[in-house]
């Protein structure tokens, strides 16, 4: 990558003859007619080059963003659409982000993306839809072009982020044009900018003194000595400032004045332009103005500027170079042709003036939120009224949860509110939703701009974003503080958000869920609706059933008419998230998949929100535990990417024996465990058993052993055992033999018996840790006789503990002379392991079976003499395998149909095979001749 910086771009009025010529220096000159008027473009050589070269890649499969950056009016957009003007094999695709436009998804909508199902809708379900609407422009590269990013709403830029990070092989240039972005703007796409190969960064800083000379030159006017260098010096080279320079002025002229009109004085250079204007077109650029940066109707800005007639208007302004007009399905649309003319007008309207245009504007506009913008611009002070409005559309907003427009109008109330509590109150619930966005920077910085109170409001908004920063103590010390107040002051409201916060802080500090309970019923007894604390305060109560009645009595207490998961409500769609969940803690997997199937799917839809990656984690999961690890490797690495960590990513990287990996993820997500004491404890123990298992080391399976025991003896022995989901049990009970405590894994077995019939799997289960600690004892018969039970009574419908459990009877049997019938239970755990991928395992038992100790079959992701795949390939050799088209495979892995093709010609290259039947027809013959690799 290499960044062009100290040049720019200017567009001045020239001859009307089109040009190329160049200066000393190497920097071109274009004179070219665009839009009827004539322009020069003045580029620096080596921008020009990134400029080609971002062009090259992209047309030859190489994903590309193209940064243009620079601040206002130095040629940004002049650069951009000579970009367009070179790509002209590609579709190009506009998008702009609008200044006075926050709705979420605004600037996707413009390029055609259907923009539906709320605000929650996550960017990556909408980074879909723009690939969507990619693969539908046929075989040509795309360009899309997304001017003035710095004011692109979020969720827009977040969705971008998405499309560009699965990008491969598709031919797309992404280019983009932002003013200087502060460190808070977009954090997220400035740090994926980084250092990386296919992004280009041209940074424009204005025109260089010789460029300057050579633009006035060309103009064909008498130019008295030293001008050039005097222009220069006062408008720094910015291309805007001194086009307005030299449209308003002689060179004479300004080479006579003592002082040239200074760059920030460009608004009193727009109000002469203006001043020339005829009455009707200076009201339709007033009306305008008011409008907002965005394309309008023609006719919705002649009817707040009061015209009847505003072509002839709208044509001197073009003429003048102060408007754009297009054509638009239902008539013209205008708006201002830069976003510093629209500002330079809207702030020379007298205050009167401008209210009354803003007045009108809600009086024409259709839409509720444009209406309401209006309206509060148009306020003359307090209007108790219009804040009620305000209020009430925002609370609809909440619903929805589009908590950036909510916050937003909720703004707007509280300003037009004459009760001063009132209007604090407003203003805090503003934040509120801030901090739901989440951008918890701009909550606390609202906060921090107002003296704090005791107010209990402004008290659990604290501990709002105490608990989002993960500090539940602080939460728990607030929320206690607030309850402890009489009823009759604090508001119900303040008070349920108290309760269900309080219960969240609890439960993660481990507090027994007892106390958790009583919390939480209190505050479900005020019946208060509150948008805002819906998920934490249904997920809190989903936890707490479960501890206090146990998996077995959770799962009976789960509203048995919700039915089947695709005939579960809409409005239902949590409680079928909650059935989910409690039918992992049963070890119905089999159910929990079905359901979050359909919740992915909602999610899709854009129905529901998969809460910063917990979905596509717990999916992922269950398919890892039902043996479909090509579907877990999925859905695992996009909560991956969602959260930036998986809590279930390990298992897979254990599985496939890519130890290492696992290691240093383990590294990264074990400390986060500690938040939740409880299920901290249980999420790390199930991690290091697999682990300890995996690694074949007995080392580090006494230390792991000798690490979790005190914890497990503590909870398996109380009056109502904490460990009591079937598999928690089994990982203790190892966990316990590890630590030559096998009475403890006998407790272990004994616990899981409440879960029949429920959970038939359980048997087997139990049977298993029995056996291990009979053999554990030296009671090699009664070990048999367990493991036979495992085997032979319900199955284990685990497919990776069914292949343990086999591989732990064929020791037995060996050890006590039963050859054949171990080399059997060995050939059955190898088939076992071999259906699912488990690598390391497989390698395991294929030496034992062959008597020789022979090399791991894939360490580290060296997949030594197998065909490595990236983690990309492999989910597309398992798509390809089930017989996906190229269209389905796209849809599960969110990428493009383009990308889709360049997986599969990589496959194909590597395999040796020539299409998709063939690569296929390998996979399913030939499943261990492809490896992970890192």
């Amino acid at each position: 990558m290499r960044a062009a910086s100290g040049q720019g771009a200017a567009t001045v009025g020239l001859s009307t003859q089109p040009a190329v010529g160049a200066l000393g220096d190497g920097t071109i000159i274009v004179v070219s007619a665009r839009n009827t008027a004539e322009a020069a473009h003045l580029w620096h050589p080596e921008q020009l080059d990134d400029l080609e070269g971002a062009i090259r890649r992209a047309r030859t499969g190489e994903p590309t963003t193209l940064v243009v950056s620079g601040p206002a009016g130095v040629g940004k957009t002049s650069f951009l659409d000579d970009l367009v003007a070179r790509a002209a094999d590609f579709t190009v695709l506009a998008a702009e982000g609008l200044e006075d436009d926050g709705f979420p998804y605004s600037v996707l909508a413009q390029v055609g993306v259907a923009v539906r199902g709320g605000g929650d809708v996550d960017p990556f379900v909408m980074a879909q839809r723009l690939r969507a609407v990619l693969d539908s422009c046929g075989g040509r590269p795309v360009l899309l072009r997304v001017d003035d990013l710095h004011w692109a709403d979020a969720e827009s830029v977040n969705a971008l982020l998405w499309l560009l990070r699965r990008a491969a092989g598709d031919r797309l240039l992404v280019a983009v044009g932002a003013r200087p972005l502060d460190a808070d703007q977009h954090p997220a796409w400035q740090r994926w900018l980084g250092n990386r190969r296919q992004v280009v960064r041209i940074e424009l800083s204005g025109l260089s003194r010789d460029q300057v000379a050579t633009l006035v030159a060309a103009d064909g006017r008498a130019v008295p000595e030293g001008f050039p260098a005097l222009l220069w010096e006062h408008t720094s080279g910015n291309p805007l400032y001194l086009r307005a320079l030299l449209d308003e002025y002689e060179p004479a002229e300004l080479a006579d004045r003592e002082v040239l009109p200074a760059p920030a004085r460009f608004a009193r250079t727009v109000a002469a332009r203006t001043g020339r204007l005829a009455p009707a077109a200076t009201r339709l650029l007033g009306a305008v103005a008011v409008l907002g940066t965005g394309w309008h109707p023609l006719a919705d800005a002649a009817a707040v500027a009061g015209l009847d007639d505003s072509a002839v208007a709208a044509q001197q302004l073009t003429d003048a170079g102060l408007l754009q007009v297009r054509a638009a399905g239902s008539g013209d649309a205008v708006r201002p042709a830069h976003a510093l003319i629209r500002s330079a007008v809207h702030q020379q309207l007298p205050l009167a003036e401008r209210k009354r245009l803003h007045a009108r504007a809600a009086q024409v506009l259709v839409d509720e939120g444009q209406v309401l913008d209006h309206r509060l611009a148009a306020a003359n002070g307090y209007d108790d009224d219009l804040a009620t409005t305000l209020e009430a559309y925002a609370q609809r907003l909440r619903t929805r949860r589009i908590w950036r427009v909510s916050a937003r109008y909720l703004r707007g109330a509280a300003a037009v509110t004459a009760q001063p509590g009132r209007r604090r109150r407003r203003w805090l619930e503003s934040l509120v939703d801030t901090t739901l966005i989440p951008d918890l920077p701009a909550a606390r910085a609202g906060l921090a701009a107002q003296a704090a109170t005791d107010d209990p409001a402004e008290t659990m908004l604290r501990a709002l974003l105490d608990l989002a920063d993960g500090n539940p103590a602080a939460t728990v010390a607030a929320a206690q503080q607030v309850l402890a107040l009489a009823e009759e002051s604090v508001d119900p409201v303040t008070r349920y958000r108290a309760g269900v916060l309080l219960a969240t802080a609890m439960r993660e500090q481990g507090e027994p869920a007892d106390q958790v309970d009583t919390v939480l019923r209190a505050a479900e007894g005020l019946k208060v609706i509150d948008p805002c604390l819906l998920f934490q305060a249904r997920l809190a109560r989903t936890f707490v059933d479960e501890e206090l009645l146990g998996p077995v009595r959770h799962w009976a207490s789960i509203d048995p008419a919700l039915g089947t998961p695709a005939a579960v409500p809409v409005a239902a769609t949590l409680e079928l998230a909650r059935r989910a969940i409690a039918a992992v803690h049963i070890g119905l997997y089999e159910v929990a998949r079905d359901d979050l199937t359909e919740v992915m799917r909602r999610c899709r839809d854009g129905i529901l929100s998969l809460a910063d990656g917990r979905i596509p984690d717990g999916l992922g999961y269950v398919h890892y535990l039902l043996g479909d690890w090509s579907s877990a490797s999925r859905w695992l690495h996009l909560a991956h990417d969602m959260r930036g960590l998986s809590r279930y990513l390990p298992y897979l990287l254990i599985g496939q024996d890519r130890l290492a990996e696992a290691d240093d993820y383990l590294d990264r997500l074990l400390p986060t465990f500690g938040r939740s004491p409880r299920a901290g404890f249980e999420n790390a123990l199930h991690l290091l058993i697999a682990r300890g298992h995996a690694g074949d080391d007995p080392a580090r399976r006494r230390e792991i052993g000798a690490r979790l025991v005190g914890e497990i003896g503590r909870r398996v022995r109380g009056p109502q055992p904490a460990a009591s989901t079937v598999r928690v049990l089994i990982s203790a009970g190892t966990a316990a033999l590890w630590a030559d405590r096998p009475d403890l894994t006998e407790i272990c077995a004994d616990l899981m018996t409440p879960a029949l019939p429920v959970t038939p799997w359980a048997r087997s289960g139990a049977s298993w840790l029995r056996g291990l600690a009979a053999e554990a004892t030296g009671d090699r018969t009664g070990a048999l006789a367990m493991l036979d039970a495992a085997t032979s009574g319900p199955p284990m419908t685990l497919p990776l503990y069914r292949a343990h459990i086999l591989a732990d009877q064929a020791r037995l049997l060996r050890a006590t002379g039963e050859e054949a019938r171990g080399r059997q239970a060995l050939r059955d755990a190898a088939d076992g392991y071999r259906a699912i991928g488990a690598v390391g395992y497989l390698a395991r038992v294929e030496a034992a079976l062959s008597g020789q100790p022979g090399p791991r079959a894939v360490q580290d992701g060296r997949a030594g003499s197998r065909i490595g795949l990236t983690e990309r390939e492999v989910d597309v050799l398992a798509l390809v395998g089930k017989g996906m088209s190229y269209a389905q495979i796209a849809a599960e892995l969110f990428i493009t149909r383009k990308t889709v093709g360049y997986h599969l010609s990589n496959l194909y290259a590597k395999a040796g095979v020539a299409n998709r039947h063939q690569l296929a027809d390998l996979a399913r013959r030939e499943p261990g001749q492809f490896a992970v690799l890192s």
